[in-house]
């Protein structure tokens, strides 16, 4: 029985889809939840896999150099507000009923700029309620290059802070193997201005096989691994699958036609 359940519809190019955030105590029942928004994730078009079954279709590179076959798209997630809406409630549902988080204790989320502080403030929006009118904050953090020529960068709060002795909670759109270096990377810049860190980073969705980073555990809808080879062991370029740089949402529409 659910404790508390709604219903969501959902409109899409591809089709209507129906997504139910529940609270429950359940394990069948979370694992059915993440199960339907892994499902949601397909059906908005926001994840790709190359298969043995079609071996000619492209696969993508990713920035560490590593050949991925299969990969979520960030941008696909984020254009539709109602789409992540629904996700950021589900995601912070699913961490009540897994996790000790209370979700009172915190003050502020904080992502990356560009590709998380969207995520960030629709999760403090589904946050905000829990805390008697004291809504909860948002937050980002910005890269900037150090030496360009070896590819090292900080991350700052250069357009938004945090006050000092703040309880911070930690997201990110879609956790990959090149994003977990700005994670510990965002758990300095928060400690150096006087944020505390909850034991937690939140995920819409996570491609790697972490489920802890410095200490914080990982909670995530939907888990996904990206299955990365190097270039001469990448299977799908032994069958001839041609590799793709994805740098924006055009890129990815293409790779998807293919």
């Amino acid at each position: 029985m659910h404790a508390h359940a709604r219903t969501v519809l959902l409109d899409s190019s591809e089709s209507e889809m129906e997504f139910i955030v529940t609270r429950g105590t359940d394990a069948q029942q979370k694992e059915t939840e993440c199960l339907v928004w892994r499902d949601g994730l397909w059906d908005a078009g926001a994840i790709y896999q190359w298969t043995e079954s079609d071996p000619t279709k492209g696969h993508v590179v990713d920035k560490r150099g590593d050949h991925c076959l299969t990969v979520i798209s960030i941008e696909q997630i984020l254009k539709n507000p109602t789409f992540l809406d629904a996700m950021a409630e589900a995601l912070v549902s699913h961490a009540e009923s897994t996790t000790l988080i209370s979700l009172e204790s915190v003050d502020v989320v904080v992502g990356r700029a560009n590709r998380s502080i969207t995520t960030a403030h629709a999760l403090a929006q589904c946050i905000s309620p829990a805390r008697n009118l004291n809504p909860c904050l948002r937050a980002y953090v910005e890269r900037r290059e150090v030496d360009r020529s070896l590819g090292e960068h900080e991350l700052l709060f250069m357009e938004t802070t945090i006050p000092r002795g703040s309880q911070v909670l930690l997201c990110e759109t879609v956790l990959t193997p090149s994003t977990v270096k700005d994670i510990v990377r965002m758990c300095d810049t928060v400690e150096a201005v006087g944020g505390v860190l909850l034991p937690y980073v939140f995920a819409l969705a996570n491609q790697t096989e972490e489920t802890f980073i410095r200490g914080l555990e990982v909670v995530t809808l939907v888990k996904l691994p990206m299955k990365c080879f190097s270039e001469t062991a990448c299977p799908a370029c032994k069958a001839g699958s041609k590799a793709w740089t994805l740098s924006n949402q055009v890129d990815w529409t293409r790779l998807t036609k293919v």
